[in-house]
């Protein structure tokens, strides 16, 4: 596979996965995921099959040969495939429309990535610009936010060893409306969120960074339904960069990370060991707070207590496409 796609390639190569597995299912199933999904979920799909039905055949085709060729790949050098167009895709927006139509014009990936590795150079000895490191810590908008992440982790400790089971068996999008059917039966509420003062005061701040600038500030001004849905993503993960929760012990957040489910701790496989520790510690001290840590046995004895929720015979589900990082 070619180390780098195009310039326009990688951030419209997720749509190209949505819609080949949408076109593998029958109608009825389509119809049935889609009003499933969360409309926040559904406006953005909305937005990306905007963008995709404006690309040119040729910009299509390419779409669907990449994710032909990701299809084929083990899921773990999928997923770090994937987390390396985003990264790409976002560092993009970093450059000056001049730096972008360079690295158009540089044809062989001998002589683009040549390139790439100047405008980095250049990155790193820019006082306005270096590191580039927050626009990766703020800008991944497809996943679920630290709270959301934190009250499934939060809850999901408190489930028996057949609920669990059960709910591993699901799809993505039937595990998640299975937990929050759960939840809702436990009667157990949300997690404490930022106040509009603190999200206002949060986006004052974050508007004031130099490095937010560019595609980062546009998400902030923009006023379109999508553009809102991330503008308070962008606020949620920034909240936490400029607040650090407090650290935890190594053998407390390996405890906390074990006793994930492996459908969240994988998300976290793509990140950076400074990266997937700042991450876990957020949702650590999301669930485990004022001075409490997480049990030398693990989690669960001081979750509230309920009784045990009969099964239900799983839904029949397709392959769905990975939802990304959750924060």
């Amino acid at each position: 596979m070619s180390p780098l796609p195009g310039r326009r390639l990688a951030p419209h190569l997720l749509i190209g996965l949505a819609l080949t597995i949408l076109a593998g299912a029958g109608e009825d199933e389509n119809w049935q995921r889609l009003r499933s999904m969360p409309r926040e979920q559904r406006v953005i799909l909305a937005e990306k099959i905007r963008e995709f039905d404006r690309l040119d055949r040729h910009e299509k085709a390419a779409i669907r040969t990449l994710d032909e060729k990701l299809a084929t790949l083990p899921p773990l050098e999928r997923a770090n495939y994937h987390a390396v167009l985003r990264r790409y895709h976002l560092w993009l927006q970093t450059l000056s429309e001049n730096e972008r139509t360079q690295l158009l014009e540089a044809k062989a990936p001998k002589d683009k990535l040549a390139l790439i590795a100047k405008l980095r150079d250049k990155q790193g000895q820019d006082v306005d610009q270096a590191p580039t490191y927050l626009l990766f810590q703020l800008a991944d908008l497809r996943g679920r936010s630290p709270f959301e992440v934190a009250q499934m982790l939060r809850f999901w400790f408190t489930l028996t060893p057949v609920e669990r089971a059960e709910i591993e068996k699901l799809g993505p999008r039937d595990r998640m409306k299975r937990l929050l059917e759960l939840s809702r039966q436990a009667k157990i509420g949300p997690l404490p969120q930022l106040t509009p003062k603190e999200e206002a005061e949060t986006a004052k701040q974050l508007d004031a960074k130099l490095q937010a600038k560019g595609w980062l500030r546009n998400q902030l001004n923009k006023d379109s339904e999508k553009q809102a849905i991330d503008r308070r993503r962008l606020v949620n993960n920034y909240y936490f960069v400029a607040n650090p929760p407090k650290p935890v012990s190594a053998a407390n957040l390996l405890r906390f990370e074990t006793a994930m489910p492996s459908w969240i701790r994988t998300t976290f496989d793509h990140l950076a060991p400074e990266e997937a520790r700042r991450r876990l510690t957020i949702l650590y001290r999301l669930i485990y707070r004022d001075g409490k840590e997480i049990p030398a046995s693990g989690p669960g004895p001081d979750a509230p207590a309920r009784e045990a929720v009969k099964p239900v015979k799983p839904p029949v589900t397709t392959p769905t496409p990975s939802t990304g990082p959750p924060i």
